[in-house]
Parts: structure tokens; C-alpha cells; sequence
């Protein structure tokens, strides 16, 4: 690969990622701050103290951290935030992402036998497109950076049907099966299943393979599933409507977190995708070469139509594994597979340079060339525009009472408008004259900057010392060893937030981290069901709300909604701006014995307790821990039985004695 090939693939990287790999700042918004590094430090932390990460007490009573792929512990890239100081080594973990997307995304239009633009044109349209940026700043991009390597093996296993081929398809399935979110990487495996095309069976073999060889994940996992509150499926998150469509094709149609006089996003509440953006010049290029990749372009339309609301309630009714997914927008994420390709084949349609070196294209006549019929080009550019000038006259008064948006929405609706239709419109033009005066290398720079708009807009970082254990566990000093904490998000608005010069997904960010930083205390956080999957009996008795039971002796609330704690018995304890904090008086330390006697907290490592009792009548020991398959119990050393409970509790006979 020549080394301005290289300059191309890597620049947007450089750009996006500067401010976090070289000025002091960090990825911070939505679960990159609150989520993914405190459970990243989390996991580091254990694998200096020789331990390896198999489970994490201090999260929902207990979960098997190494069995949950969100974490990505046995993906090769895992190795930037075991061993780099973070939070630094997350955004060099986040940056080689962006990096494999890009790459990879480059070596599938290679695969296919296109020109060195054209594949660079797939690499930007894939790496810097709107879901993928959208999933940098929340945390699971590991999975999508890795889709692309699947794809050219499929592509190259289809080309040769050789054995080390197949082989190639194993090590990009296990890379794939190491990583979280299996809707996606689920919907990416069928894609990759199209492109294989009659090499299919060889395909599935070597997907087979991978498996095999990602079996140390994936057992772990489908056992963690079973047991856990996942298996009884999700209430439906907002779906893909088809109210969102335009913002597909016109940046931050349906507003972002900081857009002006709304809290959250427009149409959708609080979607998974913040943009689902994909360019209506990258969209065009895709009209222009889907004809030859229209297996895989139909494939992805199937699941986007899978993504709507309607659609989604549809699938949930016939197909019983996707009531386990939670946001059915993930669906939309193989358009933003597709259209890449596509869009590369449309390019190199528009050039006629398909197996054209990066120096005869830049340089020979053939980048003057306009192989495609110039009327259907222009055409289809005149469509796209008319298209785009008929969303824009109903932003008058039309758009809003349709979408049913009220004075505050239609406000960010039309200021949204008002900044990004007239850019686009503009970015469509430019292309319009590329093609008419036989410049498609013109469509480069435009492709460019129309990708770096939403980009720079989700760039948001904040100092790394924001990124801190939160200030509240100093005043919660005896909730260590012995309680937990709890927290509920009992809704926070507008009025919640700081009056300062912030951005609002900064404040919004303050606040939770104050409260919700995973990595602060022991807790259970019961009401956020994306910080992991805890088992079903522990739930049920939570929800009965004995938190007592449970250990808990802080219970902390955040927003201006409802309190919560009060009506279980809890007191005030302090409050700080939209934080409260309550004690329970109650709370039964975490490990304690019942009806009487003592038990003392010898040792804790991830995958063993050791604890001495003393009892002058037969007791129990009770554990306020989940009692999950894989745990065993010994007193002196002799295998015991614990009761079938949701908690682990053991019968301890008269004396002193050790369990483990």
C-alpha cells in the first residue's frame, strides 16, 4: 500500500483522536466515562494483582465479569487498557479501533478488486459514518471495527475457496465472537454469510472454527445469559422510526444531545445510535454501485426494516431470542455496512477505474473519465436534491404538527435545519459538478467533509481527571467490605442541570459520574439494566425491596423525580445539587451470621472468600452475594451444600471454623 494511501486512512483518526491521545483529554459521554472505563480499570487492576477478572462482587451482587463479551477481555486489543495507565490507555484502545474499522473497511473494497480511491471511499464511509462515531462515544466500537475483517475474508474465501482461507474466516470469527453486542455481530455474520456467496458452506466451517477457538468466551457466556435476567428478555427502548429516515442523509436531522432548547434527542427519547447518519453524497455513490452488490445491499435493508418500531414488534413476536434485545435501532447498524461497499463500487463506476494502481488513478487520464451514462448520474443527483429541497420547504410548518413534536423539539428541529440542510444541499451541488465536469476526484474532499461534520460535533472529551472514582464514596466511608450502595436515577431534566457554560451532554455526564461511577463502591444498581445482567432471583428481591437484606446501606438519587428511598425506611443523609443521599439504619452487614454468632471477612479475591465464623448454637452464614452455578462452599475444608436461595448461605455447626 502506497504511503499517501496510508495518510488517507489514517488522517481522520489523527484529527478525531488528537485531543485524547495528545492534550490531557478523554472520551467521556454515555457509557465510555461511566461504563466501559471503570470496569476496564476494574479488570486491570485485578490482572496486577494476579487475579484473572471472573467476577466483580461488587456490581448487582455479584457478576461473572470474564463471562460478559461487552468487556472485551480476550480480544487482542484488550492489551491497551491492561497495560497502558488509563484513562489514556482507553483512548489509545479506542483509537486502534477506529484504526481496524478503517483498515479493514479498506481491505474489503481491495477484496472486491477496486480502484485505491474507491477503496478508500468504503474505509471513510465505514469508519467515519454516524453509527460507527456514535458507538465511539459509547463504549462497544470494538465490535463494529471488527465486522470488516470478516467481510474480506468472506470475500476472499469466495474469490479462492483455498483452505488457509477458511482459516482467515475463523481468525476474523473469533476476533468477532470476543467482542459484545451479538445483535450486531449476528446481523454482520449473515452479511458476511451473502458475500461468500457460493463458497457459503466453506464459510460456515470456518465461522465454526472460530467459535471453537473463541469457546473460552463463548461457554462462559451463553451460561452467564442463561442465568441471568436477560433470558426473561427486555422491555422495547425506542426503536427506529421511520420519522428518523431524513437523518440518515441530512447530519443531526433529528437533533443530538447539545442541540439547542431539548434535553434529549428529537424523535427518539434516548436512541442507541445519537446519529445515524451516513451522507447523501456517500448514499448516492451507494444508488450508483448497488445494482452489482445487491445481495448484500438487500440483506441490510431486510435489517433495517428490522430496526423500525414496527418492525422490531414484529421480529420480538416471531423470533423469542430478539426479547432479549433491549434497543432494536442496533438493526440499522448493517446499512452502515453495506452502503460503504456500495458506495465504493459506485465510485469506481463514475471513474472506470477498477483494478487502477493509486498513481495511475490520481495521475493517468482515467481519473477524467466519467464511465457511467452522465444523464443517469446527473439524474440521480437532481433526485437527491429535490428530495433533500422537499424536507427542507416542510420545515415551515408541515414537519413538526406530522411528527408530532412540541414547541421545544420543533425549536431544535428548525435550528438543526437551518444549519445542516443548507451544507448538504451545498455538498450535493459540489458533487452535481464534479460529475458534470468529468471530476470524480472531487467527490474525495466532498465525501470528507461531509463524514467530518457529524464527527466533529460527537468529538466531546473532557479532562482526564474528570474521570476519577466519585467524590461521594470519601463521605460513604463505611460502605466498603461490609454494605453496598445502591442508586436511582429517579429522572433527570433540564432543570436539574448547573446553569453554566458546559455543554449540556457535559453537565448531564457530571452529574451521573457523581452518582452512578461503577467502579466507586460496591453496589447493586438494579435500575440500569445495560450495566450488566444479574440473576433473576437476585432481582426478585430486590424488587420485593428488602434492601436491608441486601446489605445496602446508602441509597443514592439523582434528578428531580420522585424520592424512592424514603417510603423503604431510609433517612436523609446529605444532599449536593440534584444528588440526595440516604442511610439505612437497618442494613445487615454483607456478611453476618443468622440467628446468632460471628463471621469475620478473612480474605476476598475474584474467585474466592475466605471467611471465619464462630458460633455457640448451629447457624447459617449468610453471604449477601449472588449464589450463581460455579460457586462451591467448604467448611474446614468439607464440601457443603449451600441453600437454593438467591443469596449464598451455608449451615455452620457449633465452633470456629473456616469457610470458603
Amino acid at each position: 500500500m502506497k504511503p499517501k494511501v496510508h495518510a488517507l486512512l489514517a488522517a481522520p483518526a489523527l484529527v478525531f483522536f488528537a485531543p485524547a491521545l495528545f492534550f490531557g483529554r478523554a472520551l467521556y459521554v454515555r457509557d465510555s466515562g461511566l461504563y466501559f472505563y471503570p470496569h476496564k480499570a476494574w479488570i486491570a487492576a485485578s490482572l496486577r494483582a494476579g487475579q484473572l477478572p471472573l467476577w466483580r462482587a461488587g456490581e448487582f451482587g455479584g457478576l461473572p465479569i470474564l463471562a460478559d463479551p461487552n468487556y472485551d477481555v480476550f480480544h487482542p486489543f484488550a492489551l491497551f487498557t491492561d497495560l497502558l495507565p488509563l484513562p489514556w490507555g482507553f483512548q489509545v484502545f479506542a483509537f486502534a479501533s477506529a484504526l481496524l474499522a478503517a483498515y479493514g473497511a479498506f481491505w474489503v473494497a481491495r477484496e472486491l478488486g477496486l480502484s485505491d480511491l474507491a477503496c478508500v471511499v468504503c474505509a471513510w464511509a465505514f469508519a467515519w459514518s454516524g453509527p460507527f462515531v456514535s458507538l465511539i462515544e459509547s463504549g462497544p466500537l470494538l465490535m463494529a471495527a471488527s465486522i470488516p475483517p470478516l467481510f474480506a475474508a468472506a470475500i476472499r474465501l469466495k474469490r479462492t475457496g483455498a483452505t488457509r482461507d477458511v482459516v482467515l474466516v475463523a481468525a476474523a470469527a473469533a476476533l468477532l465472537f470476543f467482542t459484545g453486542v451479538p445483535e450486531i455481530a449476528g446481523s454482520a455474520f449473515v452479511l458476511a454469510l451473502v458475500l461468500s456467496g457460493r463458497r457459503a458452506p466453506r464459510f460456515v466451517a470456518g465461522c465454526a472454527l472460530g467459535a471453537a477457538l473463541a469457546a473460552v468466551q463463548l461457554l462462559p457466556t451463553a451460561a452467564f445469559v442463561r442465568e441471568s435476567t436477560r433470558s426473561a428478555g427486555f422491555a422495547v427502548e425506542p426503536a427506529f422510526r421511520l420519522s428518523r429516515i431524513p437523518a440518515l442523509f441530512v447530519p443531526l436531522f433529528d437533533g443530538w444531545l447539545d442541540a439547542p432548547k431539548v434535553a434529549y434527542w428529537t424523535f427518539d427519547g434516548t436512541p442507541w445510535f445519537e446519529v445515524v447518519y451516513v451522507g447523501s453524497v456517500v448514499a448516492l455513490l451507494a444508488a450508483l454501485g448497488a445494482r452489482k452488490r445487491w445481495p448484500v445491499v438487500l440483506a441490510a435493508l431486510g435489517f433495517a426494516a428490522l430496526s423500525t418500531t414496527q418492525g422490531f414488534a414484529l421480529g420480538r413476536a416471531l423470533l423469542p431470542p430478539l426479547r432479549g434485545i433491549r434497543f432494536g435501532d442496533k438493526f440499522i447498524m448493517p446499512l452502515a455496512m453495506a452502503v460503504p461497499i456500495a458506495a465504493a463500487t459506485g465510485f469506481d463506476r463514475l471513474t472506470a477505474a477498477a483494478r487502477t494502481s493509486f498513481d495511475r488513478l490520481t495521475e493517468g487520464a482515467q481519473a477524467r473519465a466519467v464511465a457511467m451514462p452522465l444523464h443517469r448520474a446527473v439524474w440521480s443527483l437532481a433526485a437527491a436534491c429535490l428530495a433533500l429541497l422537499t424536507v427542507a420547504s416542510l420545515f415551515g410548518g408541515a414537519l413538526p404538527p406530522l411528527l408530532h413534536l412540541d414547541a421545544a423539539q420543533t425549536e431544535s428541529f428548525r435550528v438543526t435545519a437551518a444549519r445542516m440542510l443548507p451544507l448538504e444541499l451545498a455538498l450535493l451541488t459540489l458533487a452535481s459538478l464534479a460529475i458534470l465536469r468529468r471530476k470524480p476526484l472531487w467527490l474525495l474532499p466532498i465525501v470528507a467533509l461531509e463524514l467530518g461534520v457529524p464527527a466533529a460535533v460527537l468529538d466531546r472529551t473532557v479532562p482526564r481527571d474528570w474521570l476519577r472514582p466519585s467524590p461521594i464514596v470519601g463521605r460513604l466511608a463505611d460502605a466498603s467490605r461490609d454494605y453496598r450502595i445502591d442508586v436511582q436515577s429517579t429522572g433527570l431534566h433540564e432543570e436539574d442541570l448547573p446553569p453554566v457554560g458546559e455543554l449540556r451532554s457535559q453537565q448531564l455526564f457530571a452529574v451521573r459520574h457523581l452518582a452512578l461511577y461503577d467502579a466507586a463502591a460496591p453496589g447493586l444498581l438494579f435500575t440500569r439494566g445495560y450495566s450488566g445482567f444479574p440473576s433473576e432471583a437476585m432481582k426478585e428481591l430486590f424488587v420485593k425491596g428488602d434492601l436491608s437484606a441486601l446489605s445496602v446501606r446508602y441509597g443514592v438519587e439523582f434528578g428531580s423525580g420522585r424520592p424512592v428511598y424514603p417510603r423503604l425506611g431510609f433517612e436523609p443523609y446529605f444532599a449536593e445539587g440534584p444528588l440526595r443521599v440516604y442511610r439505612n439504619p437497618r442494613a445487615l452487614k454483607r456478611v453476618r451470621m443468622e440467628p446468632s454468632g460471628e463471621a469475620h471477612l478473612v480474605s476476598e479475591r475474584n474467585d474466592e472468600l475466605v471467611i471465619q465464623t464462630r458460633a455457640d448454637v448451629p447457624a447459617r452464614l449468610v453471604i449477601a452475594d449472588t449464589l450463581a452455578d460455579g460457586w462451591t462452599a467448604t467448611v474446614d475444608g468439607a464440601i457443603v451444600r449451600p441453600h437454593k436461595s438467591a443469596l449464598r448461605i451455608v449451615d455452620v455447626p457449633v465452633g470456629n471454623h473456616t469457610i470458603r
